[in-house]
């Protein structure tokens, strides 16, 4: 969009003005064998870099190297590389009326803000189809720093109309007021118990030169959605999506092992549903069935209820159902491999 086009908001009756502000092209540098040091000053701790950045090196690998088209730079002067790399940032200034401006800041207003800033882009997304744009709640880097100021009116500016005033030219200015730093607890080193028996267990497992199973990897990408992109709806229909061609798997194999052609059960396979295949095929063909071995069965047979009310009922997905789903999934394809048809 271009800077400078306010856009107008009504949210509970309170106008806002929307306005991209300035497009911005920061710099972004990934420093191998760099570091933030802090130096005591009296009682304060002040920051500084290990090793200043003055200049590139001479010796780059450039990626369309021209001054409007440049993507990254490497400079490779030492073994720990450092990579420069632009970026387009846009800044959005949203200004509305508030009673408190001493107060200005309060949840109220954040809320507030929150509103405009999704509705603003939301527009922008379903206009442009730029689906580039995320949405703020969908954010997991990047997450804006919400910056704030507060001007009294002037008394002429009372006889203005809201809008009039709130696209007033005035000098601002802005203090932080909200700033996210979840984003970067992912970069902080990882503490785990377990690193000892990991790292026996990844060399032993490299050794074998067995292929990762298709099961494993599904699971994966499921609780990737779940615990990374914070998507629960998305994480239990993958991991349902893996359980549904896990047992279709499984009830062909056994079929055509005891006799069944594959050319009538690919005639059929539009006949039989995923319903019919785990209360009725797996029984079958897993029996006899232990307590525990049901209790799978039925573990599955409750997320495809629950797929059916997502899918054609919009239903939502919390993340305890969605990790219910997983283990569900899991346990299943522990079962199915136990019992699979013997090459």
């Amino acid at each position: 969009m271009r800077r400078g086009n306010p856009s107008r908001f009504t949210s509970n009756g309170k106008l806002a003005i929307a306005t991209i502000s300035r497009h911005i092209k920061a710099l972004t540098i990934d420093d191998f064998s760099n570091g933030i040091e802090f130096t005591q000053d009296g009682e304060k701790s002040l920051p500084q870099l290990r090793t200043p950045i003055t200049a590139i090196g001479e010796h780059l690998l450039a990626c369309d190297q021209t001054p409007d088209r440049l993507i990254f730079l490497v400079d490779y002067t030492r073994l720990d590389y450092r990579k420069y790399a632009s970026r387009v940032f846009s800044e959005i200034l949203i200004s509305w009326e508030t009673d408190h401006v001493e107060q200005a800041g309060l949840d109220e207003d954040l809320n507030f803000h929150a509103v405009v800033l999704e509705s603003f882009i939301r527009g922008y997304r379903h206009v442009s189809r730029d689906v580039s744009i995320a949405m703020p709640n969908t954010l997991r880097r990047d997450l804006p720093m919400v910056m704030m100021t507060a001007v009294p009116y002037a008394e002429a500016e009372l006889e203005m109309t809201p809008r009039e005033r709130l696209l007033a030219a005035r000098r601002l200015q802005f203090g932080i007021k909200r700033i996210s730093y979840g984003e970067f607890l992912r970069y902080l080193p990882k503490v785990n118990a377990a690193t000892e028996t990991i790292t026996k267990e990844v060399a032993e497992r490299l050794r074998s030169d067995a292929p990762f199973d298709e099961e494993s990897e599904d699971l994966l990408r499921a609780f990737e959605e779940l615990s990374v992109n914070e998507n629960p709806k998305w994480a239990f229909l993958d991991v349902f999506m893996a359980a549904e061609l896990a047992i279709a798997k499984f009830v062909n194999e056994n079929k055509i092992a005891r006799g069944v052609s594959s050319a009538k059960l690919r005639d059929f396979r539009r006949d039989i549903g995923i319903s019919y295949m785990i209360n009725v095929d797996l029984p079958l063909l897993l029996s006899p069935l232990s307590p525990q071995e049901r209790r799978v069965l039925t573990g599955i047979d409750v997320v495809r209820k629950k797929r059916n009310d997502v899918v054609h009922e919009g239903a939502a997905v919390s993340e305890d159902e969605a990790l219910r789903a997983i283990n569900a999934a899991r346990d299943l394809f522990d079962l199915l491999g136990r019992r699979a048809v013997k090459p």
